[in-house]
Order: C-alpha cells, then sequence, then structure tokens
C-alpha cells in the first residue's frame, strides 16, 4: 500500500513525506493526501446552498470576466446544477459568507505544512480563486501565462476538490515536467512577436503540445477524494479532462498562490522577452508586519490572515 504524503492527526498537524519536495521539483505537481478537513468542506457546500444557488442576483464567473446569471445543466440524477464557475467567490461582496468558509478552508496549518514539503516559501499571497462546478474540458496550458513569478514557475496551483474526482466526471490530466523549466518560442521554434494575444497564446501551446509529444511524456490524471489537495507548478502543462458523459459534476476548487514576497511578470511572452519590469506582490511591509491591502491576498499561514483580519 501507497503511503500518503500527508496524514490529518487527531491534534489536526500532518505527517509529511520528506521525498515530496524531490518530487514536486523533477515532476512539478504533488498530490496531497487528507490536508482539507472534511467539516471545511461541508461547510463550502452549506454556504453554497442558501448564498449562491439561492441566490439570483448575477455573480462574476470565469472566462467571460462579467457579472452573469446562473447557467443551469441537468444532472445525472434528474436533478439541475449550476454550471457557470465562480471567478474570485471570495472577492465579491454577494458572498460574504462563502469568503469566510473559502479563507477557512485554504488557510490552515496542514496546508501549510504541505506547501513547506514542497516549496521553500514561507508565506503566500492568493492571485486568484476559481470554483467549478462542473469540468470546463480545457485544452493543454500552463497557468502562468498570464502572471507568473520572476523567475517563472514559482507560482502554485492548488487544485481542491469538493467531491470525488474519477475518470468519469472530468479529472485533471498532468503532463510531469520540471519546475521551473519555460520552453522559450525560440525552444518551440515559433514567434511570439506578432498577432494578437489569443493567436500567441494558441501559437505558443499548440508548439508546447508538439513538443511534450515529442518528449514522450506521459499524462498523470490523479484519482481525488474529498479532503485531497493537488499541487502543481505554474508552468506544468495540465489539462482538464470532459466528463465521460453529460450530467456529471465535478465540483472543485482552483487557487492560484504565490510566495509573499516574490515580484511577479505580467505574463510569460513579457518574461520570455527579457522584460526586466515587474509587478510588486500584493503587500507591503508595516514594522514588523505584512499588511496585505489587497482583499484576495493571504497567507497559508494563520499568523498573516491575523494580522490583518
Amino acid at each position: 500500500m501507497m503511503k500518503p504524503l500527508a496524514q490529518s492527526t487527531p491534534e489536526g498537524t500532518t505527517t509529511v513525506d520528506a521525498t515530496a519536495g524531490a518530487f514536486y521539483a523533477q515532476n512539478g505537481y504533488r498530490v496531497l493526501r487528507g490536508l482539507i478537513r472534511a467539516e471545511a468542506i461541508t461547510a463550502v457546500h452549506n454556504v453554497l446552498a442558501h448564498e449562491v444557488y439561492a441566490n439570483s442576483a448575477p455573480l462574476k464567473r470565469h472566462l467571460s470576466l462579467t457579472k452573469d446569471p446562473h447557467a443551469y445543466v441537468a444532472t445525472a440524477d434528474g436533478r439541475t446544477t449550476v454550471a457557470n464557475a465562480l471567478l474570485d467567490p471570495h472577492m465579491q461582496t454577494e458572498t460574504p459568507t462563502l469568503r469566510r468558509a473559502l479563507i477557512d478552508l485554504i488557510c490552515t496549518t496542514a496546508v501549510a505544512d504541505g506547501l513547506a514539503s514542497i516549496d521553500d516559501a514561507r508565506a503566500y499571497v492568493v492571485r486568484q480563486i476559481i470554483l467549478f462546478f462542473v469540468s470546463p474540458g480545457t485544452d493543454t496550458h500552463i497557468d502562468g501565462w498570464g502572471g507568473d513569478t520572476v523567475p517563472p514557475g514559482g507560482q502554485i496551483t492548488l487544485w481542491i476538490p469538493l467531491e470525488p474526482v474519477t475518470p468519469e466526471n472530468g479529472p485533471v490530466g498532468i503532463f510531469p515536467w520540471p519546475k521551473g523549466q519555460l520552453l522559450s518560442d525560440k525552444d518551440l521554434g515559433i514567434d511570439i512577436n506578432r498577432g494578437t494575444p489569443d493567436e500567441i497564446y494558441n501559437r505558443y501551446h499548440d508548439a508546447l503540445k508538439i513538443a511534450i509529444r515529442e518528449r514522450g511524456i506521459m499524462c498523470t490524471v490523479p484519482q481525488l477524494d474529498v479532503g485531497d489537495l493537488l499541487a502543481f507548478s505554474s508552468l506544468t502543462p495540465h489539462m482538464s479532462l470532459p466528463p465521460r458523459r453529460e450530467g456529471l459534476t465535478r465540483m472543485a476548487l482552483q487557487v492560484l498562490i504565490r510566495p509573499l514576497r516574490s515580484p511577479w511578470h505580467r505574463s510569460i511572452p513579457q518574461a520570455l522577452a527579457g522584460d526586466v519590469r515587474y509587478r510588486q506582490p500584493y503587500c507591503a511591509k508595516i514594522g514588523t508586519r505584512w499588511r496585505v491591502p489587497h482583499s484576495a491576498a493571504t497567507s497559508t499561514f494563520k499568523w498573516l490572515w491575523q494580522s490583518i483580519r
């Protein structure tokens, strides 16, 4: 039987496999088992029931970037469920209770311990949260394209299932990739200095898919239970597979985090162009404490969140 990476104990602490950091550096991802408290997951579902599903007000959505009403899809058991994902629900004035529930789910000692096992940063800021109700069925891509650390690869995606993820309901496919390895346009034999942003994005990722195939990199599809956490680097190619049949839900959180003090590029094309300009982190040091003025930014360490709330 495989030993889980991290196991919750009655005291709420975790024991972490010492090989996790080396695995993450080599493969660009790691499954962290049992880090998320069951009661925290239940709390999010309860809040969604009364603050989102029962709310007719338009909410900010992923992809559209606008506030839209619910779009529904019929489920396999004859019910209907919301289909259009929420973008940054922790920042929306319409969902204050959900904001608190998400903070309580993410900002825990167990998650901090899991992160410490794969990364040497001691605190993080949250760049973005997406709450998916169904699998979006995305093509192969890297999450750091629209903004990443300097150097690239330091941003981490925390992918947290809110229900079991199986090969049936649209799992995430990961292509193992060394952390920090960014293929340039010259490496891929393409030109990213012409065309619209969408054309450049598609040209780069089409070439990246060819490179993955030529290198013989096999896709890994983790099966995840409620309580697990899948962490992967911003340069790790991945995709969301579609469900095997209509009507299957796949509720999950995608949380993008960066090391607290890390500067960051606006985009991967900016990094490839050698642009030395960067944005400062969402924080400012005041006295001996770090204050985070951006409402989306918290640390996985409770002390940081408690010092600003």
